[in-house]
């Protein structure tokens, strides 16, 4: 968690190895060297992002205490191919909290009477979908 001044941010990762690199920064800090890693559901995560803030239980530089909410930090790798222009897919970015989606061209499911254009936190999961 970091603070935005008036708010304790506790950041929800997508990628085991991003979360595990951050702690590893945190812990040479002492005022973060406490900091730790908890596994949780999707939508455990997608309800404390949507929830109100939080008493915290710390102190800010003016002595008020800090609120705590949380943000998503998205996967460095998805990221990265969402950004590669040679990448012959189409990447839609959506503004929830600045995580990439992905999407083909072409590839549609079939739920019962509907079809349904399915998207993908990652990019090797499209792959795998695109591939059956």
């Amino acid at each position: 968690a970091n603070s935005d001044g008036t708010n304790q941010v506790g950041l929800i990762f997508f990628s085991a190895t991003d979360a595990l690199k951050m702690q590893k920064e945190m812990l040479k800090n002492p005022s973060t060297a406490d900091a730790k890693i908890f596994a949780m559901t999707l939508d455990k995560a997608i309800d404390m992002v949507r929830g109100a803030p939080q008493p915290s239980g710390i102190r800010g530089p003016d002595g008020k205490e800090l609120s705590m909410v949380f943000r998503f930090y998205p996967d460095s790798d998805a990221v990265k191919a969402a950004n590669d222009p040679l990448k012959m897919l189409k990447v839609i970015m959506k503004k929830n909290e600045g995580i990439p989606l992905f999407s083909a061209k072409g590839l549609t499911v079939k739920k019962g009477g509907d079809t349904i254009k399915p998207l993908f936190f990652n990019l090797d999961d499209l792959y795998v979908s695109w591939n059956k």
